[in-house]
């Protein structure tokens, strides 16, 4: 009787585990492919950030 049930238990938990696990990968790829944009785009605007510095740095020596 012990055996059944651990047995039913197992299979039950191995269903679960099927169902959760695609979402699971789901979920984790979504992340990764965010996570991937915003550190594409935060390195985008800290390029345009160092540039305009640059640019401006150079205005204020020419107008001295």
């Amino acid at each position: 009787m012990a055996t059944t049930i651990t047995a039913a238990r197992e299979v039950e938990e191995d269903v679960t585990m099927r169902a959760v696990l695609p979402r699971l990968i789901t979920a984790a790829t979504f992340n990764l492919a965010f996570l991937t944009v915003m550190k594409t785009a935060a390195a985008s605007q800290r390029h345009l950030l160092l540039t305009r510095k640059h640019q401006n740095k150079f205005l204020i020596i020419s107008q001295e």
